[in-house]
C-alpha cells in the first residue's frame, strides 16, 4: 500500500511539474508571438511602425482563434477577449487611415490613442505593461488547466496526509 501511495505521490508531483511547464511554455509562446508586437506598437513614435507591429499581433490572434470569447476562470470585462480584440481591431483601422501626408496633430493623436488602448493603467515610462485579458495564453483551455492543477494538488496533499503519520521515512523529511 505504501509503495503504491509513494508512486502515486511521485506521479502527482510529476503532473504538477508538467502542468507548470505547460503554463510557462504557453505564456512564453504568447509573449514571443503577440505581446512583444503589442509592446512595440505601444512604444512606437510614428503610426506606421505602430500599425506594422499591431498587424503582426492581430495576425497571431486571428490565427490562434483569440478573437472572441470569455475566459471562464476569471471575471470582468478585461477578461472578455471579444471586447479586447474589437478595441485592437478598431485601433488598427484607425492606424490604417493615417497616411504619410496626415498632419502632425492627427499623427500625434493616433499615437496617444495607441498607447491608451494598449498600455495597462499601471504602466510607467520604464515598465511597459500591456493591457490584455488575464489567462489569454492558455485560452481556450483555462478550465481544463485549472482542473488539472487542482486535482494534482489535491492528490499531493491527500497522499501526504495519509503517508506522513504512517511512514517513518516520510516523518524524517
Amino acid at each position: 500500500m505504501k509503495s503504491f501511495l509513494r508512486k502515486l505521490l511521485a506521479t502527482s508531483l510529476i503532473s504538477l511539474v508538467i502542468c507548470a511547464a505547460v503554463g510557462i511554455l504557453a505564456n512564453s509562446k504568447f509573449v514571443n508571438s503577440c505581446e512583444v508586437y503589442l509592446v512595440r506598437a505601444a512604444q512606437a513614435t510614428n503610426p506606421e511602425v505602430a500599425q506594422n507591429n499591431l498587424f503582426l499581433a492581430m495576425k497571431y490572434l486571428a490565427n490562434n482563434n483569440l478573437t472572441g470569447g470569455t475566459i471562464k476562470n476569471s471575471s470582468g470585462s478585461i477578461n472578455n477577449i471579444g471586447i479586447w480584440y474589437d478595441k485592437l481591431d478598431a485601433l488598427e483601422t484607425e492606424l490604417l487611415m493615417i497616411t504619410p501626408y496626415s498632419d502632425q496633430i492627427t499623427r500625434a493623436n493616433v499615437i496617444a490613442k495607441t498607447k491608451d488602448v494598449l498600455l495597462s493603467k499601471s504602466s510607467s515610462l520604464v515598465n511597459t505593461e500591456i493591457y490584455h485579458p488575464v489567462g489569454i495564453s492558455l485560452y481556450p483551455y483555462n478550465t481544463i488547466y485549472s482542473i488539472w492543477v487542482f486535482v494534482s494538488l489535491l492528490f499531493v496533499f491527500v497522499i501526504l496526509i495519509i503517508l506522513i503519520p504512517s511512514d517513518p521515512w516520510m516523518r524524517r523529511c
